[in-house]
């Protein structure tokens, strides 16, 4: 069988995550993806909320107040019963994930940081830019700029040193 590479799947494929991704996660949940989200399920609010999280993390209109009228909570409940939960807040988690989903798509070239930042439903580059560097520890040009998207076993973040694979060969 010929040697191909796939992109790694978020969503249904989590409990396969690759170890590297699952460190990624670690560093920014606090914890695997896989138990918050289990966490997050043992509440029927919790997991409505988890579920249109997963559904429209891409869509800038996705806020606390509309998570809330989703899922039957004020959003201030809403709010405490995440952080609770998960030891976030709703929108540091949503910034959370949608870096994990961005750090999923950087390696394919064919796309800029503006369009990677707007597919994952951040208003703007400069958000992007701005959050990507607070929670990773370098800026998405310094990550795209550093080659990882060549090095078909990962990258290395300067600030976790955790390796991240992004693309598996099957």
């Amino acid at each position: 069988m010929k040697n191909h590479r796939t992109p790694t799947i978020l969503g249904s494929h989590i409990g396969q995550t690759p170890k590297a991704i699952r460190g990624l996660e670690e560093e920014l949940f606090k914890e695997p993806l896989r138990a918050v989200i289990v966490k997050l399920t043992y509440r029927r609010r919790l997991a409505r909320t988890w579920q249109l999280i997963e559904a429209e993390f891409d869509s800038p209109a996705l806020t606390l107040e509309r998570a809330g009228r989703e899922s039957g909570l004020n959003k201030n409940h809403l709010n405490v019963l995440f952080r609770q939960t998960t030891s976030f807040t709703f929108h540091q988690f949503l910034v959370r994930y949608r870096l994990l989903r961005a750090i999923t798509i950087m390696p394919r070239k064919n796309y800029s940081l503006l369009e990677i930042a707007l597919q994952v439903g951040f208003g703007s580059l400069t958000t992007f830019e701005r959050n990507f560097r607070k929670l990773i520890g370098i800026s998405p040009k310094e990550l795209s700029e550093s080659g990882f998207m060549t090095n078909k076993t990962g990258f290395l973040t300067r600030r976790y040193s955790c390796a991240v694979i992004l693309f598996t060969v099957e």
